[in-house]
């Protein structure tokens, strides 16, 4: 089998500037990458039980070799996912490399928490958010895999300032095939929505039913009835409606095309100042000539922002991502020590029994808790699957370390205000 190198800086010479590599990671796309084991130690823990003593027997190592008197430790992840992963791990004051494109952010994004990196998932979450506006079907296909509904909702927003869909060169993106067409329709029905927004808000901006002699809008020249020439104006209707001037209703009718295929913001102001093809009709009155241009520009802030409002409310609506529920991983066998926690109604034991500690500690992990046992007297800490949040210790019952009823309903309330868990959250899930 036949291996390249790495680029810098994981290639042999320009690894050496760190001090001589002393151990060769392999992708599974057959890359070496040739790193020092003082900085995978420090890094990660599971790197560093890796390097101690690899095995091809431990479950993270796909096999184990040597190059040129050099152990070699082949690992499952591609090198695209392998090379961000590394330079999550080096200095990056000196590397400064980490999270310059997107290729293999995605995979790395998994390999942080699998390599037990610290603060490396909300890192590569970071990186991959910063190519939001250059990117954004590409972040978008990524945060529906790693289901980051908040970054699939940014992504969604930016996809806004183009004619829906994505160019066939950034299909050929591989995070696409993480995705299914599912939600690319839904991301087109979200594109859709807001263009029928944008386009009836244009609409309601020329309508007469929207005019108010009192209002903003009444010192616009397209609605001063005074002072036009020809056939300018607005004129009324109904003998209570007015309608603007002929060529701001023309007008309005090109935006209204325009920002429902283009639902943006910027796009929209954009397309309320490009009147270039209603300045003939402009001009001929000299009301309207003299005062258009600058009420044209104020109008064109308020379209933005109203087309920028209307598109945040859609979004907020709209569930690209389903948000993970905190007891999805739960076995059955553990949900029921679930419901004797909650107390919900389907307790058994109707909040009367006691609880095996050891149950307690398999009830946590389920949940993505990390155990540390270790933890000063009789304190102990479990850290939270996601690192934002704040860990939570509890008093191990000491010497027997059976939970009572009263206790067990302390552990429940500390967890309930700490992480907002419900009853009914719960039970959905586990239904």
């Amino acid at each position: 089998m036949t291996f390249r190198d790495a680029l810098p800086p994981f290639s042999r010479e320009s690894a050496d500037e760190f001090g001589s590599s002393d151990l060769i990671l392999r992708s599974s796309d057959s890359v070496d990458f040739h790193t020092h084991k003082t900085l995978l130690a420090f890094a990660s823990p599971i790197f560093r039980e890796l390097v101690a003593s690899p095995s091809p027997t431990h479950p993270l190592i796909e096999a184990v070799d040597a190059r040129e008197g050099t152990a070699v430790i082949q690992l499952s992840e591609p090198s695209d996912a392998l090379c961000q992963l590394l330079l999550l791990c080096y200095p990056q004051a000196v590397i400064g490399a980490f999270g310059r494109n997107l290729d293999g952010l995605c995979d790395a994004y998994g390999a942080a928490e699998k390599y037990k990196i610290p603060g490396g998932k909300p890192a590569v979450k970071a990186a991959i958010s910063k190519y939001v506006e250059d990117e954004p079907y590409r972040v978008y296909a990524i945060a529906c895999h790693l289901e980051l509904p908040d970054l699939a909702k940014s992504a969604a927003l930016e996809t806004l300032d183009d004619y829906f869909l994505p160019t066939d060169g950034e299909y050929d993106s591989p995070e696409f095939a993480h995705i299914t067409a599912a939600k690319l329709l839904q991301l087109r029905a979200f594109h859709v929505q807001c263009g029928v927004n944008a386009a009836n808000i244009v609409k309601g901006i020329a309508s007469a039913q929207t005019y108010d002699a009192k209002g903003s809008e009444a010192a616009r020249p397209w609605w001063i009835l005074e002072g036009h020439q020809g056939n300018c104006g607005p004129t009324i209707e109904q003998d209570t409606h007015r309608s603007p001037a002929p060529w701001f209703r023309a007008h309005m009718a090109t935006v209204g095309e325009v920002v429902k295929s283009r639902p943006n913001g910027a796009a929209a102001a954009q397309a309320v100042l490009d009147y270039t093809n209603t300045l003939r009709d402009i001009s001929k009155c000299g009301r309207c000539c003299q005062d258009s241009a600058e009420h044209m520009a104020t109008l064109a802030e308020r379209v933005r922002q109203l087309v920028e409002d209307s598109n945040t409310k859609t979004v907020r609506a709209t569930q690209f991502v389903k948000d993970k529920s905190w007891f999805s991983g739960l076995s059955k066998r553990t949900a029921t020590s679930m419901h004797q926690l909650l107390r919900t109604s389907e307790d058994e034991t109707r909040g009367m029994a006691s609880m095996k500690w050891d149950v307690f500690v398999k009830l946590m992990t389920d949940m993505g808790f990390q155990y540390v046992p270790s933890t000063s007297g009789s304190s102990v800490r479990f850290d939270p699957p996601n690192p934002q949040d704040v860990p939570i210790t509890f008093h191990k019952p000491y010497p027997d370390s059976t939970i009572h009823p009263i206790m067990l309903r302390e552990f429940a309330k500390k967890l309930k205000k700490s992480y907002g868990w419900i009853e009914a959250d719960f039970l959905a899930a586990s239904t």
